[in-house]
């Protein structure tokens, strides 16, 4: 092996999801790919897991392709929250260019697009109960804020100012 060389383990729906050395991420797990009543895409959930020191955690994620290209995979959705089974999230077509994606009730979104590439996207919520969802979603914003005080805060408390 030539030194320089990346030693990659392809895994994944599409050979574009790789674990590298210098990437310690890999595809644990894959939907079946969905294709468009038309054919023209594919929508596919998967989970992905990360390992190591301040990188930890999982993403669980909806991509869509077009189905002649799916290495031009576009991660569309990216469901988190207080569940756990990456088949939790669903995904089915409405229509040749209209995505539905299920996720539980409470669920926020690192990534959510409406839109890609005439794909009109849209998320419906399982067991749907808006006024649950935004009281957890308020009891996850005071733990962001907390915890984000904290590490903004880490160390000493700074001297408090003189009072004249």
């Amino acid at each position: 092996m030539a030194v320089g060389t990346i030693v990659a383990i392809c895994i994944g729906w599409s050979a574009g999801a790789c674990a590298t050395k210098s990437d310690p991420c890999q595809e644990v797990w894959t939907s079946t790919p969905s294709p468009s009543p038309d054919s023209t895409w594919i929508a596919v959930v998967h989970q992905r897991v990360c390992s190591g020191i301040g990188t930890g955690g999982q993403d669980v994620m909806v991509d869509v392709a077009p189905a002649k290209d799916p290495k031009a995979a576009m991660t569309i959705l990216s469901p988190d929250g207080a569940w756990t089974r990456p088949d939790d999230v669903t995904v089915r077509w409405l229509g040749p260019n209209s995505l539905e994606a299920s996720v539980p009730n409470r669920t926020h979104f690192g990534v959510i697009t409406t839109w890609y590439r005439g794909v009109d996207v849209h998320v419906r919520y399982l067991n749907d109960n808006p006024a649950d969802r935004l009281s957890w979603l308020r009891t996850m914003d005071r733990d962001y804020e907390r915890m984000t005080h904290h590490a903004i805060h880490f160390g000493p408390e700074p001297p408090a100012p003189d009072s004249k």
